[in-house]
């Protein structure tokens, strides 16, 4: 998604919804295709907490909270490689 398309979806919602809280939710992917058929959403119910942008990946970075132990991360040596990070499996 692009910051103009966020931008556009922010500007077309009811001006009552601007006291709603912003959470984090995850779309699970089960179908290869990626089609929407197949697809849920795991509501988090985290809250946004911090927004910046990475200028060098020319990214928007959207943050929650992160309540696990950092020993529970395996992070990359270069974080622009492309290769996201998680928890260990």
């Amino acid at each position: 998604m692009k910051l103009q398309e966020l931008k556009t979806w922010i500007e077309g919602l009811p001006e009552e919804f601007m006291d709603y809280e912003v959470v984090h939710a995850e779309v699970i992917r089960t179908d290869e295709d990626e089609s929407d058929e197949d697809n849920f959403t795991v509501r988090l119910d985290k809250p946004i907490t911090s927004l910046t942008v990475d200028q060098e990946s020319k990214e928007i970075l959207i943050m929650n909270e992160y309540e696990g132990s950092l020993d529970d991360l395996e992070f990359d040596d270069d974080p622009h490689d492309s290769k996201e990070f998680g928890t260990k499996e």
